[in-house]
């Protein structure tokens, strides 16, 4: 992936994963800047501290955490009180 000066970022994803993630961000009222955001300040915050396991690596907590994400089925309620599942189909 190239790297400009912009500070647009430009990701390729599957297009079911795109809509999993905008309808999970959209139901805890998020819109996808706002959890990026938040998702790179704890990601370089957590560069900076100790990891609490030291043999576990960043990158080795992200793999993890990025595989399990993908699995998991989330229920949410709609506005009407029902639950909806959302997550891999």
């Amino acid at each position: 992936m190239s790297r400009g000066p912009s500070g647009r970022l430009v990701v390729e994803l599957e297009p079911d994963l795109k809509h999993q993630l905008y309808v999970a961000l959209s139901l805890d009222g998020l819109t996808f800047k706002e959890w990026l955001v938040s998702q790179v300040d704890r990601y370089i915050s957590e560069q900076h501290q100790p990891a609490l396991f030291a043999a576990e690596s960043q990158s080795q907590r992200y793999a993890s955490t990025t595989e399990s994400n993908r699995k998991t089925t989330v229920q949410k309620e709609d506005a009407n009180g029902r639950k909806k599942n959302f997550g891999p189909r």
